[in-house]
């Protein structure tokens, strides 16, 4: 743009948390499309409906007292109804960041395992709002 003005969106601002290991292997990006499939009298597929919306689950399997608590205190506090930002590859850069980079209310319950001596792991789903 010859003017140099932006147009934005959204900004979000706010703390951010970042485990001291990254997320275990396995995590899932599922693109949920909310068009439906429609038979007609006829015999004819229509489909209704559009847009489409990522979810993504993930392992934290390594977590030490330190950080699960910082983590607990997030969650529980933002709880499903607040919007939070997602980046579960930072400075990466290209279609593996921007894939698994979006704004997003977690979908599941909140909890964790005391899985062995100084590690807690849990899992989190994350719906793209």
């Amino acid at each position: 743009n010859p003017d140099g003005y932006v147009q934005v969106a959204r900004i979000m601002a706010g703390l951010s948390y970042s485990p001291d290991m990254n997320a275990s292997y396995g995590v899932q990006l599922e693109w949920q499309e909310f068009a439906e499939h429609k038979r007609t009298e006829g015999n004819s597929l229509r489909t209704v409906g559009k847009g489409v919306a990522r979810v993504m689950t993930f392992n934290l399997d390594y977590l030490e007292r330190e950080g699960l608590g910082q983590l607990s205190r997030e969650l529980l506090k933002t709880g499903k109804q607040q919007d939070v930002y997602i980046n579960l590859y930072p400075e990466q850069g290209g279609a593996l960041e921007a894939e698994h980079a979006f704004v997003a209310r977690r979908d599941n319950s909140y909890g964790h395992t005391h899985d062995y001596f100084n590690n807690w792991k849990t899992q989190l789903a994350m719906v793209e709002i």
